[in-house]
């Protein structure tokens, strides 16, 4: 009698308990709420505030703060293109008050921002299928987004075409005590600086970062660094990325220096370009753990450079077709052992399409390297169809007989 009073006790409680509001807010300030801003004020944790397409601008729908709460904003299609937020040069969204993974943003495009998403003060929302495009601003602090002090997680989120005039990286800042996670997210054609220590991607300076199946291409700086920028951090994790054709003066890809922890696996370098230094790694004052990688058809001096005692250690690893050194001074004696060989990767399509082919040297337990799973960030993609020498004479005789 007891247990079957609990259960209707139980029952009666979450019958009566309130369930989670879902407001509607639309351009044109005819939805529940005038603007983002007002839903954001009036919701509670729990609830889902949901933006209709078009182009949210002006006073409540820029500089957007989710004040510390667990909601949910999103768009009602899903499609971050057609759901915009015009920043009109103020900020995106700002995390600033404590936010835990319950405040999720998805779905939704912001463009036109000076940052385009600010997250600080122990903040650690989760951003999904978000855009940040075109974020760009005059002064030193314009970045597609700005992490301080922050641990959010991004999942399938592009930062394209962002950038500002001096300081830091066109897609992301992030910095002091930061600990970020970007999954299957794209950093591509964001361009930076006209300093030495701009770059055109991704710069990290204190905490932690990984970074898990991104692709970071056509990133570009006139001086510094093209791709990701790491110093002075407890650690950087890159896990099946690709660096595809980023630009910079000193070095193309990755530049690591004073980092604590940093592991490069199951990635591919392909097309990188430098000026100076490396076109695809370099490593100062920092030991490097490279696996399972492709670095290829890079444009520079060298594929990879180790100053100020840095080191790099290679485990089944593929160094091919870099206009200068492959094999430079600080890994030439890793070329032939612990799998590392110097072989065309074979890409279905060089430098566009990079899966491999069969026959590649890259597939997984292949000769000569029968001990080594996939080498790079694509598996095989195409098959193998050998060419056999001939004569024009056997041609024609192919359409007589």
């Amino acid at each position: 009698m007891r247990n079957l009073l609990l259960v209707s006790l139980l029952l009666s409680l979450t019958i009566a308990s309130p369930s989670a509001e879902v407001y509607v807010v639309r351009p044109d300030g005819l939805g529940d709420f005038p603007n983002i801003q007002a839903a954001i004020d009036a919701a509670v944790d729990g609830d889902i505030i949901e933006l209709t397409n078009g182009t949210f601008t002006g006073v409540g729908n820029s500089g957007i703060r989710f004040m510390g709460k667990a909601i949910t904003v999103r768009s009602q299609s899903g499609d971050p293109p057609a759901c915009r937020i015009d920043g009109g040069g103020s900020d995106g969204f700002r995390f600033m008050d404590e936010e835990g993974p319950g405040s999720v943003l998805e779905g939704i495009q912001v463009e036109d921002a000076c940052i385009g998403i600010d997250c600080g003060s122990g903040s650690s929302p989760t951003i999904n299928h978000c855009w940040v495009y075109a974020c760009f601003c005059p002064e030193w602090t314009g970045w597609g987004m700005f992490v301080h002090e922050a641990s959010p997680r991004l999942t399938d989120c592009q930062f394209v075409g962002n950038g500002s005039i001096e300081s830091g990286g066109g897609a992301a800042v992030v910095s002091t005590d930061s600990s970020p996670e970007f999954l299957r997210c794209v950093f591509a054609n964001n361009g930076n600086g006209y300093l030495e220590y701009s770059g055109g991607g991704i710069k990290l300076s204190g905490g932690s970062a990984s970074f898990v199946d991104c692709l970071i291409g056509g990133n570009g700086s006139d001086q510094g660094w093209g791709a990701i920028r790491a110093s002075d951090c407890d650690a950087l994790t890159v896990t099946g990325c690709t660096f595809h054709r980023n630009t910079g003066e000193s070095c193309g890809g990755l530049r690591v220096s004073n980092v604590g922890v940093t592991t490069i696996s199951a990635c591919t370098f392909c097309e990188n370009e430098a000026a100076g230094v490396a076109s695809d790694l370099w490593v100062a004052g920092a030991s490097v753990v490279v696996e399972n990688s492709i670095l290829s058809f890079g444009q520079g001096e060298r594929s990879v450079r180790c100053t100020d005692g840095g080191s790099i250690t290679l485990t089944c690893c593929d160094f091919f077709g870099n206009s200068g050194e492959d094999w430079p001074e600080c890994v030439a004696d890793q070329l032939g052992i612990d799998g590392n060989i110097g072989l065309d990767p074979r890409f279905c399509i060089p430098g566009e399409d990079l899966t491999l082919q069969s026959c590649s040297p890259c597939a997984p337990f292949s000769p000569p390297n029968e001990d080594c799973d996939l080498i790079g960030a694509h598996p095989v993609g195409c098959d193998f169809t050998p060419v056999v020498p001939t004569t024009w004479g056997r041609l024609k005789r192919l359409f007589h007989d």
